[in-house]
């Protein structure tokens, strides 16, 4: 997995074994957000460029900024929420967005008036093109997941016998009871990881955040039905905390980052060095039950990586075909008049 060295960052959106799956709604529309900003253009018209301008020129002023990343082209951006209440965002598919409250609270950024329409017309057939071969490649890779989340589930199913149930939950209560939590609040997602046109990518955000790293070592499965249970402790005691899904099954916890304490428990994380705690779920298989779904589960676990495998080639295709189209787009800008403007545009969000 390529780990993306980020500050603030999260993903808005995931490809995932139930296809393409958007935060967007949370993430931006929440009450929180004052002043929305939906950009508009066609990839390769500097939409992240231009978002990640605006980001780092209102930190360097002194207001915090989460950046929230591209599913796909996991270097470039879906959005940033700025100073907590300013949200500025990819509109475009697929996640296609407009205003909800036009000059009240929304205002649309169209990057599209400083492309020449001429150019882009005379490549018309080549960018058609590219945008099919770019779907098809998107139709295979949500083909591929959707067969991997299958295949997971099965084996899973396997596994799930074989769990002392009470003793996990019994461990995951005590955990969660250590960690002397008094404070209500809320559940956020801050997805971490994500299956792009480079592979897995995973945002490690939380773990540089926290005051402690608990590494679930996800053996047989059985990591996810204790961070499971640990969400719903949190759920069920109110408590202000973070959570990362898995990127092919979203039923699955990641990571759950408890806000009071900083305590990451994680199984999406590796811990290289041996500095961090380790949760050892094995003691919460039965070892004899096992024993008779241990090659079934196996096998099905191959028959999944190879199918994610498949994911990731058919995402790096999508990416190439995304990748040329930009060229006719790049080739059609005004890139000075589009940096005039950004300019303009820093300055009326320093104001608000």
């Amino acid at each position: 997995m390529i780990e993306n060295n980020s500050r603030s960052s999260y993903f808005a959106a995931i490809n995932s074994g139930v296809g393409f799956v958007s935060r967007f709604e949370e993430l931006f529309f929440g009450e929180n957000i004052k002043h929305r900003y939906v950009i508009k253009g066609g990839p390769g018209t500097g939409k992240s460029s231009f978002m990640r301008r605006v980001g780092e020129s209102v930190a360097r002023r002194g207001l915090p900024v989460e950046y929230y990343y591209c599913s796909s082209d996991t270097d470039s951006l879906d959005g940033a929420v700025i100073g907590g209440s300013i949200a500025i965002f990819d509109g475009t598919a697929p996640h296609s967005y407009d205003t909800v409250l036009p000059g009240v609270r929304d205002e649309i950024v169209n990057l599209g008036q400083f492309w020449n329409a001429k150019k882009l017309s005379e490549n018309e057939a080549q960018i058609r093109e590219c945008a099919r071969l770019k779907a098809a490649a998107y139709k295979r890779a949500y083909g591929y997941l959707s067969a991997a989340l299958a295949t997971s589930r099965a084996a899973d199913g396997a596994v799930r016998e074989c769990v002392l149930e009470e003793k996990l939950e019994a461990a995951a209560r005590r955990d969660v009871a250590r960690l002397g939590l008094t404070q209500n609040g809320t559940v956020r997602t801050a997805q971490t990881e994500a299956m792009g046109v480079r592979g897995r990518v995973y945002l490690p955000t939380l773990t540089r955040s926290a005051t402690r790293i608990h590494v679930v070592d996800d053996c047989y499965g059985v990591g996810a039905v204790y961070l499971s249970a640990l969400f719903s402790l949190a759920v069920e005691g109110e408590f202000d905390v973070k959570v990362s899904y898995d990127t092919v099954d979203i039923s699955k916890v990641r990571e759950i980052f408890f806000t009071e304490t900083g305590d990451c428990f994680t199984s999406a994380y590796t811990d290289e060095e041996g500095l961090c705690s380790h949760v050892n779920v094995k003691r919460f298989i039965d070892v004899g039950k096992y024993a008779s779904v241990r090659q079934t589960y196996r096998v099905a676990m191959g028959c999944y990586d190879r199918l994610c495998r498949l994911a990731e080639e058919s995402l790096a295709s999508a990416g190439k075909a995304h990748a040329e189209m930009e060229k006719y787009y790049v080739a059609a800008m005004d890139f000075p008049a589009l940096e005039k403007y950004c300019v303009s545009f820093i300055d009326k969000i320093a104001v608000l």
